[in-house]
C-alpha cells in the first residue's frame, strides 16, 4: 500500500515516540531506497541511496510517497553526526527546498499542526462516510501528489472529499471543517 509523504513521516514520528530500536525502510514511489536507523527512538543514521546524513535530507523531502516497513532486529547502520531527532523531524516536515519555496508553504512549526488537522479531517469524513472514508481520504491525498501543507492544497483536498458526501450533507461537512480550522487557529 502506497502512503503519502506525510503518512510516511507520521510512521517515522510514531516510531520515535515509541522509542523504537531498529531500521525503518522506505521505498519511494520513484523507486528510491531510504533508511532511518533508530536507537531508543533517536534517529542515529539516515540514508537516501548512497547519500547519508544531512546530504540525504533534501532528497528525502522531495519524495511524494511510497511504502515502508520497520525491522526491530537485524543489522543497523553506524551512528552519524546528526542534529537532534526533533530537529530532523522538523526539517523533514518543513518546506521542501529553501531554494525554491512553495507558495503559502507552512512553516516547520506548523507542520505538526497540519498533521493533526488532517487527522481530524479524516475523522469528520468518517462521520459522513463510515469505514470507506479511509480509502477515499488516502486516494484524495495521493491525487494531490504532495504533502498537504499549503492552504491551497488543503482547500483542494476538502473540495475533493466533498464530492463523496451526499448533497444534503455537504453544507454540514464544510461547517465542521470550518469549526475544525477555527479551533486550531
Amino acid at each position: 500500500m502506497s502512503l503519502t509523504y506525510l503518512q510516511l513521516m507520521d510512521e517515522l514520528t510514531g516510531l520515535v515516540q515509541a522509542r523504537s530500536d531498529g531500521t525503518l525502510f522506505i521505498h519511494s514511489n520513484c523507486n528510491h531506497a531510504i533508511t532511518f536507523t533508530l536507537e531508543s527512538g533517536r534517529i542515529s543514521a539516515l540514508y537516501f541511496g548512497p547519500r547519508k546524513g544531512l546530504k540525504a535530507m533534501p532528497l528525502v523531502r522531495n519524495i511524494t510517497g511510497g511504502s515502508c516497513r520497520f525491522e526491530a532486529s537485524g543489522p543497523t547502520r553506524a551512528a552519524q553526526e546528526l542534529p537532534s531527532t526533533v530537529e530532523i523531524l522538523e526539517m523533514l516536515l518543513s518546506a521542501k527546498s529553501a531554494s525554491s519555496p512553495q507558495p503559502e508553504q507552512a512553516s516547520s512549526s506548523n507542520a505538526a499542526e497540519w498533521s493533526q488537522i488532517l487527522q481530524k479531517l479524516q475523522l469528520v469524513l468518517t462521520d459522513h462516510l463510515g469505514p470507506i472514508s479511509s480509502i477515499i481520504f488516502e486516494e484524495s491525498l495521493a491525487d494531490l501528489g504532495a504533502p498537504c501543507v499549503t492552504k491551497d492544497r488543503f482547500i483542494r483536498l476538502v473540495d475533493s472529499l466533498a464530492l463523496n458526501i451526499e448533497p444534503d450533507q455537504k453544507t454540514r461537512f464544510r461547517e465542521q471543517i470550518k469549526r475544525l480550522l477555527l479551533n486550531n487557529a
